[in-house]
């Protein structure tokens, strides 16, 4: 634990950029992630309707832009962490 703290503070020594990437991680998360499997869980419909789908698509592309803001946070602030 202490070295992977250690790490962290040598690639990122301002608490604003951990701060905004948990932020991003866990409001992706909570805002549509979990509202989507939960919709997917209670509805009668089974996951193949076309009501489902939709859902998925609407969601999953608001997923893949949250968790791809973080990426691209990581990647603009530590290039070195992916080149070397």
């Amino acid at each position: 634990f202490t070295c992977v703290t250690l790490l962290i503070a040598f690639f990122f020594p301002s608490v604003t950029d951990i701060i905004s990437i948990l932020g991003g991680l866990c409001a992706t998360s909570l805002s549509f992630a979990i509202p989507l499997f939960c919709y997917i869980k209670l509805s009668k419909d089974g996951l193949k309707s076309p009501k489902n789908i939709c859902a998925l698509l609407f969601f999953g592309t608001l997923i893949l832009a949250g968790y791809s803001s973080v990426i691209l946070k990581i990647t603009h602030k530590c290039p070195r962490l992916l080149f070397y």
